[in-house]
């Protein structure tokens, strides 16, 4: 709260707002409140920020209590609400945010001229902290601009240098000398001629006009002429108003004691975007040159995971095909074979495929290194035609690649189904075996007495005749089936 008063009083606000902090993913924001606004901030966003960050974005912030957006956003809102059916009134609100953003990002530079690295890279941090949940901020609020005008931004944030701005003592003082300076030149006209006066009366009229905008110092001359109510027979006199020249260096020091207007710094900041354009060209191709590097070498790290993953399938494989082979069950260990069999392809299917990625980006690395370097441009067409044709080959293998992955797919749902019929057979002897025992048992076990030995009966033949259904629907089972192609 200490940084905040400071700062709004910089900024020249007399009472500072009251600060509160939010357990919420929200950006930096002002809110209306009655009958001061309040400053809000996300509690989380303070632990990433370090102090120059922290003191520019609460300058942002103290900006828009400076220049009462807080109330025009009133304004907004009823406009809005009133003509919505209107889109020029939906282009204005837009236009209207903007534009607060951009002078308060101003307000800023001038009030911490060495905050621009700072204040830009808090305008990340605080636009990161709300990155994964992003929350609406309301629409009395003034907080984060649009997202689409952020690189605007932050390019004129990191390539302006702010004009200072002149204290009120100093502009009351260059006031008096302007006025002084318009008071004094115009004594050096000739006397005696009606024109001189009229000039010496021109300064006393127009005095305020060089603090409102400047002007071409030939249009006063006209007003004289136009307001003496002379006879044709003075014409004479007025002969030789080509005084205009003569007007002209009095006109001059009026504009050359104020300060240069605002346009001409333009032209700094495409200069300074032009000297900065090269050096970012050259970090942008950098730092693709090291996401390539590391996507080579994760590519790298995935080949060498795959073949640990296959030397440990090819063991376990082994193992169960001498256990299988150990119980007799020669079906089993044939199982065992096609699968293990099947794994290796489908291994070096991956490994065919990391491969093939691989040389995709090693062929890109390669041409952009190319065009980074230049040269002549029989070379550069060659090089293009090198990387057309090694794309080409790439994109073959890549439908090569890819038939064979389905072959594999086809084949491993055969196995799969294959391997479901067997456990269904299993378990079909398993109830037959089951099934016969009991039988064998009620058998042993039959009593001598009538009644009893006739339900005993109707028993052993319910379960005969569900024995026999059993067998009947296995052996319909193990009838060959034509091969599906």
């Amino acid at each position: 709260m200490t940084r905040a008063s400071e700062i709004s009083a910089a900024l020249g606000i007399r009472r500072a707002p009251a600060l509160y902090l939010l357990p919420a993913r929200v950006p930096p924001m002002l809110w209306p409140a009655s009958p001061r606004p309040k400053l809000l901030l996300p509690r989380d966003l303070l632990p990433e920020l370090d102090g120059d960050e922290l003191d520019a974005l609460l300058a942002h912030e103290l900006a828009h209590v400076k220049r009462r957006d807080h109330w025009v956003r009133f304004l907004e809102i009823g406009a809005t609400a009133l003509f919505w059916w209107y889109p020029v009134a939906w282009w204005s609100r837009r236009e209207l945010r903007r534009a607060e953003e951009r002078c308060c990002d101003e307000w800023v530079l001038r009030a911490l001229p060495d905050s621009a690295q700072a204040y830009a890279s808090g305008i990340l941090k605080s636009l990161t902290f709300i990155a994964d949940s992003p929350v609406a901020v309301p629409a009395a609020a003034s907080g984060a601009g649009p997202i689409e005008d952020l690189e605007a931004r932050l390019k004129e944030i990191l390539m302006t240098s702010p004009r200072p701005r002149l204290s009120r003592p100093i502009r009351l003082a260059l006031g008096c000398l302007a006025v002084g300076a318009l008071a004094f030149f115009p004594t050096v006209a000739p006397p005696g001629s009606a024109e001189a006066a009229a000039v010496v009366a021109l300064p006393d009229e127009v005095t305020p006009a060089p603090a409102l905008a400047p002007r071409e110092p030939a249009a006063p001359p006209a007003r004289p002429a136009a307001a003496a109510p002379r006879p044709p027979a003075a014409s004479p006199a007025l002969a030789p108003p080509p005084a205009a020249p003569h007007e002209a260096p009095l006109a001059a020091p009026r504009i050359a004691g104020f300060p240069a207007p605002a346009p001409d710094a333009r032209p700094m900041l495409a200069g300074s975007g032009d000297e900065l354009d090269p050096a970012l060209e050259k970090e942008r191709h950098a730092l693709e040159a090291q996401r390539r590097q590391l996507h080579l070498s994760q590519l790298d790290l995935e080949r060498r995971a795959l073949e640990l993953e296959v030397r440990a399938a090819r063991q376990e494989e082994a193992g169960e095909v001498a256990r299988l082979r150990a119980e007799g069950d020669a079906a089993g260990v044939a199982r065992a074979e096609k699968r293990g069999a099947l794994r290796v392809r489908q291994a070096d299917l991956e490994r065919r495929r990391l491969d093939l990625h691989l040389r995709q980006l090693k062929v890109e690395d390669e041409s952009e290194r190319a065009a980074e370097a230049g040269g002549a441009e029989k070379d550069a067409e060659a090089r293009a035609r090198d990387a057309a044709r090694a794309e080409a080959e790439l994109e073959k293998q890549q439908q090569v690649l890819e038939a064979e992955s389905e072959k594999l797919e086809r084949e491993a749902r055969a196995l799969e189904a294959e391997a479901r019929v067997h456990a269904l057979r299993g378990a079909t002897d398993d109830l037959e075996r089951s099934l016969a025992e009991q039988v064998e048992e009620l058998r042993g076990e039959l009593p001598e007495a009538g009644a009893e030995k006739a339900a005993m009966q109707r028993e052993l033949a319910r379960l005969e005749s569900a024995l026999s259904a059993l067998r009947g629907s296995q052996a319909a089972k193990e009838t060959p089936r034509p091969a599906a192609r």
